[in-house]
């Protein structure tokens, strides 16, 4: 480098707060402090708790949340009104979920027109969602979801032994030869995106984005199912990421990017990498996110359902629960993360999902060891290939 290179270099650095002084840690600290701004752009709707599959890891009890039921029209309508008239967004975020949603389809069928009402009248343009085990999927499911522009996430874990190992029907059957019909046409049409879910027998996640990409689906997350792994188990889970994340840094080396793009976990945190603007937590979960359960109870996202005492506030009666809110907000910003003072990946990890924390050490803002070591060895592995991309990638992450 010149040294006109190199001073420019170290300016960049400093407007970046990359280099840490007292001044950059008190102006950070001033930003993070300040009051989170209000706005829910995003609303996870649980239409039915409740579910065909036994799952083996399932965290909500077969889809109930401790709660079995569905969700009325009433309270549907309700909770769409609610994200319209608080959604500071033009392009609210709506996703069905459940359980199984496909169980209660026409709740979905009579909600949907109500919803282009609700747009028109509050001048929206909704983004609608929805997450599926596939099972249900028919010829007038997949037409209903097609015309109203609805995308399509499976929840598929892998090859025909570990979808068959993982995720059953109560009759104790597989459900991998019936997903792989039910969706066949959708995924030769690049109309569906998957989630697959990482147990003890699938911990090769480069075998599973192998088998999931071949089988044509435009984007494939992986997700560690933590309540059924020992600590060595999750620590394997993080290598085969990173070793996945090696591969597909060799894949964009080829120039193979659109396969690099499939990997929903890169690119999200490519995504981070590159757009570097100061964050407060790890997601918008009670904060621009929210999930609404049968009953019209609002939650700081769908993994909170079962937790009554992170109830916020319901669809009829407001933010009826401000305090719960408040104090949820205040324990998810990465300034009271005391042990994230002085990582180097604190503005990337921002102390790992809220939920998991709760469920691994008992508080919110307190991080497990083993998911520290697995982010920072993820969050180098993804600079690694970042540095490597050329200039038009890094700016399609825009």
């Amino acid at each position: 480098m010149t040294e006109s290179e190199f001073e420019n270099l170290i300016e960049k650095m400093k407007n970046f707060r990359f280099i840490r002084t007292q001044e950059t840690d008190e102006t950070i600290h001033r930003l993070r402090s300040s009051t989170m701004q209000i706005g829910v752009n995003s609303l996870i709707l649980f239409v039915i708790q409740g579910c065909n599959l036994r799952c083996s890891y399932c965290f909500a009890t077969d889809g109930e949340y401790h709660d079995k039921g569905i969700m009325s029209l009433g309270t549907a309508k309700k909770a769409v009104t609610f994200l319209a008239k608080h959604s500071t967004s033009d392009t609210p975020s709506l996703s069905f979920f459940g359980g199984e949603p496909l169980l209660n389809f026409k709740l979905l069928k009579k909600l949907v027109p109500h919803i282009h009402k609700v747009e028109k009248k509050y001048n929206k343009q909704f983004s609608m969602g929805i997450t599926t085990n596939g099972t249900l999927l028919d010829k007038e499911v997949k037409d209903f979801l097609i015309q109203n522009n609805i995308r399509c996430m499976i929840s598929m874990d892998g090859n025909q032994q570990t979808q068959d190992a993982n995720r059953r029907f109560a009759n104790d059957s597989g459900s991998y030869d019936l997903v792989v019909e039910k969706t066949r046409d959708m995924r030769e049409n690049n109309q569906l995106s998957c989630r697959a879910t990482v147990t003890p027998i699938s911990l090769d996640v480069s075998a599973s984005f192998e088998h999931l990409t071949e089988l044509n689906f435009t984007g494939v997350f992986f997700d560690a199912a933590k309540n059924v792994m020992s600590e060595k188990e999750y620590e394997e889970y993080g290598r085969q990421l990173v070793h996945l994340f090696e591969e597909l840094k060799e894949m964009a080396d080829a120039g193979e990017y659109e396969l690099v793009k499939k990997s929903s976990n890169l690119m999200n945190f490519l995504r981070l990498i590159h757009r570097a603007g100061l964050r407060k937590s790890s997601c918008g979960a009670g904060q621009s996110v929210i999930a609404v359960d049968i009953h019209g109870d609002i939650y700081p996202c769908q993994r909170y359902v079962s937790e009554k005492d992170y109830c916020i506030g319901n669809v009829y009666t407001g933010w009826t629960n401000k305090d719960v809110r408040n104090n949820f907000l205040d324990a998810v910003n990465i300034e009271n993360h005391t042990q994230c003072s002085n990582c180097w990946a604190k503005n990337l990890c921002m102390g790992d999902c809220a939920y998991e924390n709760l469920m691994q050490t008992g508080s919110i803002s307190q991080t497990s060891e083993a998911i520290c070591k697995h982010k920072k060895e993820i969050f180098e592995a993804a600079i690694q290939l970042y540095l490597s991309l050329p200039e038009d990638f890094k700016e399609s992450l825009n």
